[in-house]
Order: C-alpha cells, then structure tokens, then sequence
C-alpha cells in the first residue's frame, strides 16, 4: 500500500470496504428456519424472508438504489453488487412481483436482485402438498440467491481487474489481482456449503458451517502486525440499533 498512489490507495480501501459489506452479508446472515409442524398447524400465514441475493443493476423505471456512500462505493457496487434489506429496498427501488412457484409470492427489487419471498397469506394447515412446497421452494431460493451473489462477486472482479485505473502502477495492478483472487478463494468455500441437490439440512448461516473461519482469523492477525488497531467491543459500546438487529435476527430466523 505505501507504494501506491492516493487515488490508488483510495480505491482499495474503497474496494475492501465494499467486499466486507458484501461478505458479512453471505456470511453472517441467518437462513429462514420454516418450521413445517407449525406451518401445519396454521401459525405461520402471511411472513416473509429475505434471501441472500445481492442487488446489482439499476432497471429503468425504478428509483435509483443507493448502493454506497461515495460515488467511488457506487461505482464498485455497480460491478459487485450491495447487500439490501426489505426495508432498504422499500424506501429505494420499490418492489417487483416476479411471481413464484407453489407456496410463495416472489419480489425483487429489479427484476431479479435483491429478492425475498412471501408465503402465501393464508391458512395452508389442511394442504400437505403445499406445506412441502413452501418449505421446500424457500430452502431452493436460498441456496439459489447465494451462489448467484457469488457469480455477481466473480464476474464483478473481473470487470473490475479489467477496467483497472488510468496510469496504474504495477503495484496496483498486482494487489487487485490478489483481491480477485482471494475474492475467488472465499466463493469456492461459501459454494462447497451450498448444495442444491441432497437432503443436507440449511444451516443457521454460512458463518456456523466456518468456511472463512481460517481466512478471516489470517487476516485479523496480518492486520495486528501491520499495526492496525483491532476494534474491540465492549458492552457499553453497543448501541441500541446492534441490540435491536440481534433481536430482528430471531425473527428473521
């Protein structure tokens, strides 16, 4: 980094600071946990869940999706996609009904990024066939919006190692390479966890099957030795927002 130039500097960050955002989303998000014996007892009508698909284009006829805070993290997440939530995506873009198979109506933000689903809103405890759809089509969709974030990760990496910066230097040249590279190591792991086919259940998230664990443990102590200081949470650090996201997880659960 010290041998690079400050718009080169500001990129990777930039880029870093984007990539985290991206991956914390994958990684630490909870998968939605139907239960179907209460699906058959007719509690749970009319909910919905938020898959993890990252949201990359800007279809005309919607209003234009914040994808960052600088014109910088706007111009990478157009190549690498932001993670939205239900409420982002309701006060941005709006919502657009795709359909959906047996037991669900499908949204998305535009066309098919930034999707979440909504089992149909009514009593389905004397239909077998549709509470083995219901569970069924949200364990596919999933699984589904997390390898196609995955293929939004990669093919974005590329288009950003191709377009580069005007007058880079080699330097630059060669840490964006191993920013793909390390983009692409972390996808072959996520993937191995996401199966479409089997009977292997979903787990709580892809942070409990550890599939980073070691990657992101190296990091944290290449940063210690370059003498970054680790940002350490304490109880009375934790602000109202954090306490209210850990309850929203259980829901989102």
């Amino acid at each position: 980094m010290e041998k690079l130039s400050e718009p080169e500097k500001e990129f990777i960050q930039t880029l870093d600071t984007c990539l985290n955002k991206n991956y914390n989303f994958l990684y630490a998000r909870g998968f939605a946990d139907i239960d179907e014996a209460q699906l058959a007892e007719g509690k749970l009508a009319g909910y919905l869940y938020q898959t993890h698909r990252l949201s990359k284009r800007e279809e005309k006829g919607f209003r234009p999706v914040r994808f960052g805070n600088t014109l910088l993290e706007i111009k990478i997440n157009r190549h690498i996609g932001a993670p939205m939530s239900v409420e982002e995506i309701a006060k941005t873009s709006g919502f657009y009904y795709l359909g959906g198979c047996e037991g669900e109506a499908h949204f998305s933000t535009n066309q098919t990024d930034g999707i979440f689903c909504v089992p149909w809103a009514k009593d389905i405890s004397k239909d077998k066939k549709l509470i083995s759809h219901t569970y069924a089509q949200a364990e596919v969709r999933q699984k589904q919006a997390v390898l196609a974030s995955i293929k939004i990760l990669d093919e974005g990496m590329k288009e950003i190692v191709a377009e580069g910066l005007p007058g880079a230097t080699q330097e630059f040249t060669n840490l964006l390479n191993e920013k793909q590279e390390l983009v692409s190591k972390y996808n072959r792991q996520l993937s191995k966890h996401v199966r479409l086919a089997g009977n292997s259940k979903m787990p709580n998230s892809l942070a409990h099957t550890h599939a980073l664990d070691k990657y992101l443990t190296d990091n944290f102590n290449q940063k210690v030795q370059d003498g970054i200081e680790p940002v350490k949470v304490t109880h009375q650090s934790l602000s109202d927002k954090t306490v209210i996201q850990k309850k929203n997880y259980g829901y989102q659960r």
